[in-house]
């Protein structure tokens, strides 16, 4: 077995940030590969500090997803979190574009967000993020149809 580089990882498709050797960090080794085959949600859970958005960025990279990977920390979505998770419609807001706009959940079709802080969260927003998790519909404010 060649050497390996120390900025490269020991999983595949990971991050150069996460190396190791330990039988802990092989036993999350494989736990990412395999979790990153199942189409689903995962739950990431550990300190702050401790590498859930590199290990969030290694189980987007191993699922094979097309699309991009967004992280946004838990309390960004505090102030608008509908219109940031759903997008709106365009006119819906007198100021804002004509066109509408995406919201995250549009931009990681095929992809995946990770929410960092999620638990900090208002009730409603964890409301909101669930009820997209449980039925995957996204309709953007101010629209009469699912999109």
């Amino acid at each position: 077995m060649a050497a390996r580089n120390s900025r490269e990882s020991i999983l595949p498709s990971a991050p150069a940030e996460i190396i190791g050797q330990s039988p802990a960090f092989l036993a999350h080794g494989r736990d990412i590969l395999d979790v990153a085959l199942i189409p689903g949600h995962v739950l990431i859970t550990g300190e702050s500090g401790s590498g859930k958005e590199f290990t969030a960025r290694a189980v987007h990279q191993a699922s094979g997803r097309t699309g991009e990977l967004i992280a946004v920390n838990g309390l960004q979505l505090e102030g608008d979190a509908r219109s940031l998770l759903l997008g709106y419609e365009g006119g819906f807001y007198s100021n804002a574009s004509p066109r509408g706009s995406m919201g995250l959940f549009e931009q990681a079709h095929q992809g995946t967000i990770f929410i960092d802080e999620i638990g900090e969260t208002s009730l409603s927003t964890q409301g909101l993020l669930l009820r997209f998790m449980e039925d995957g519909i996204n309709r953007r404010i101010g629209a009469n149809r699912d999109t």
